[in-house]
Formats: structure tokens, C-alpha cells, sequence
């Protein structure tokens, strides 16, 4: 029986060596961060899952209750970046240093960015091409910051 458990953890441990290489997780902020910096790191691995095209990557920090101003829910945020992911190759996302606001459980950050993306398809598809201001919601939910929402500012 011991040499099965010791196997069996050798091969497990051998697997995670070889799936560490390949997969790349969500880092989820810990509690010893403080508020802001907990959801730095959150909006810091949105934006890396974006430019990678790791559409768990941004998922893991969207809630399942999330809504945006385009009546967007979880469902359709997640169907839009699968989409998006399909139609272009590469994305680049430039940001400027967040303002954080934290309210208890409540958060609002303003983020100034510049977002491009060329196509597979120019043909079908146009480039992407955006610069402005977003303001995202975040709620404490669980001991992480999820995000629940966000606003254009025009």
C-alpha cells in the first residue's frame, strides 16, 4: 500500500512539473495585500489574460453576478472574449496607473488605456483600435475582488 501511495505521488507530482509549464493560472490576491493592492493584482491578470488570450485567465475575476452598461451578464461577457479571441491574433492593451477607490466591500477604478488588436481576417474583421477611460466595479465576494461591471466614460 506504500508503494502505491509513493507512486501514485511521484506520478502526480511529475504531472503537475509537466502542467505547470503549459497551464497558466488566475493568480488570486491574498489576503495579506491590502485592498487596492489586492485589486491591482486582479486588474494586472485581466489585462495579461486579455494580451494572452487566456480567456480563463479573465473569468476567474469577472462575478457571476456582473452586469455592464451594455446589459452585458457573465454569460455574454464570456461569449463576446471567446468571439473576440477567434478574430484577432494579437491584442495589446497600454494602461496607465489605476485610481483605486475602495468603499468596505465595494470598489471603483478608473483605468485610462489604450487597446489594439489586429485580425485574422482583414477582410472581415477591422482592427481594433481604442483609447479612453473605464471605470470598473468590483465587489468583495468570498475574501477576492470580483468584478461586477464597468462604464465607459465618454
Amino acid at each position: 500500500m506504500n508503494k502505491f501511495w509513493l507512486l501514485s505521488l511521484v506520478v502526480g507530482l511529475a504531472c503537475l512539473q509537466a502542467c505547470r509549464q503549459d497551464l497558466e493560472l488566475p493568480r488570486l490576491p491574498t489576503n495579506k495585500l491590502s485592498d487596492e493592492e489586492q485589486i491591482a493584482v486582479v486588474l494586472n491578470d485581466v489585462h495579461r489574460g486579455l494580451e494572452r488570450k487566456r480567456i480563463y485567465m479573465v473569468l476567474a475575476h469577472i462575478s457571476h453576478y456582473y452586469q455592464d452598461e451594455e446589459g452585458r451578464d457573465y454569460e455574454a461577457i464570456r461569449d463576446l472574449l471567446t468571439d473576440r479571441m477567434r478574430l484577432y491574433r494579437e491584442v495589446r492593451i497600454t494602461r496607465m496607473r489605476p485610481r483605486i477607490s475602495v468603499q468596505g466591500d465595494h470598489a471603483q477604478v478608473i483605468e485610462t488605456l489604450g487597446a489594439s488588436a489586429q485580425p485574422f481576417n482583414p477582410v472581415n474583421t477591422p482592427p481594433i483600435d481604442l483609447q479612453g477611460n473605464v471605470t470598473v466595479f468590483l465587489e468583495r465576494m468570498a475574501h477576492t475582488w470580483q468584478i461586477t461591471g464597468y462604464r465607459t466614460s465618454h
